[in-house]
């Protein structure tokens, strides 16, 4: 196994354990898994001999997933961690440019915060 999958499967593992511990809730188990997927997607787009347009299909893919686990609970709110710590040290981009990578996520978890307060 390479050492950037044995990270990631790590990384994926150490996911999951928190989301059972956490008030041992079966829908933080299932946000904290969903977010972790929409992570493992989203590091596609960076996967070589991709088709045309087919590294936005995986960024769309993640995001829908991200919201998905949000729904669930917003534990998941704290694996957006990982997505900047992911952009940060792959692409060896600013702060700058990641934040407006990862705009999209902001946003959706803006609004979810926004709608659990009001419900």
């Amino acid at each position: 196994m390479s050492k950037l999958s044995s990270k990631f499967l790590l990384v994926f593992a150490f996911g999951i354990l928190l989301g059972i511990c956490i008030n041992f809730s079966f829908f933080s188990f299932i946000s904290i898994a969903g977010s972790l997927t929409a992570l493992f997607i989203y590091t596609l787009k960076d996967a070589t001999g991709l088709k045309y347009n087919q590294d936005k299909y995986f960024i769309i893919i993640s995001f829908v997933v991200y919201t998905a686990s949000l729904i669930f609970s917003l534990i998941s709110i704290t694996t957006i961690i990982l997505f900047i710590g992911y952009e940060l040290l792959t692409n060896n981009k600013s702060i700058q440019q990641t934040n407006k990578q990862l705009l999209p996520f902001y946003a959706i978890i803006a609004f979810m915060l926004f709608v659990k307060i009001l419900v």
